[in-house]
């Protein structure tokens, strides 16, 4: 087994260096939705022709070289559907990258299935409001996902309800 390097600062800001914009958009949408398959990255991304997908699996090899994204153990659908059925986080350098954490980011952890159908459901839905904006059928004003989105407020019985 190969040690991965460790994301330094320095290393760090040679790679912020040498992201470009859609990159820096990439790993927004990963901050926003949490997972992602490598399908719903591309739709988003690059689009839907072979040309796109070349595209896609370029970027997401590139990302994850330099530790800011990775694939989860876990894959979804058939065989063989390469980085298509992979499910991709934010790794290390891309957790510090964006200052997720507060404190020193961990290696991302692999979550238990209901966790990532959930997580990839919520993706599925950002993913189908940003293609109806983009074919004019909606607008899409804001979307937060979770944890972000939950809200505190007081029950019935006076108690606190999230």
């Amino acid at each position: 087994m190969t040690r991965r390097p460790y994301v330094t600062s320095q290393r760090l800001e040679d790679v912020q260096q040498l992201l470009t914009d859609h990159d820096r958009e990439l790993l927004t949408t990963l901050r926003k939705v949490r997972v992602a398959t490598g399908l719903q990255l591309q739709r988003i991304h690059h689009g839907v022709d072979h040309a796109a997908q070349q595209r896609r699996i370029r970027q997401l090899t590139r990302l994850a070289r330099w530790q800011l994204v990775t694939r989860l153990n876990r894959r979804i659908g058939g065989i063989g559907s390469g980085s298509v059925s992979s499910v991709y986080c934010l790794d290390v350098a891309g957790l510090r990258l964006l200052d997720l954490t507060g404190s020193r980011a961990r290696q991302p952890w692999t979550p238990s299935t209901p966790f990532v159908a959930h997580g990839l459901a919520v993706t599925e839905l950002y993913v189908g409001l940003i293609e109806a904006t983009r074919a004019g059928t909606c607008e899409l004003v804001d979307f937060t996902a979770e944890p972000k989105c939950w809200r505190p407020f007081t029950g019935r019985h006076g108690d606190h309800v999230t």
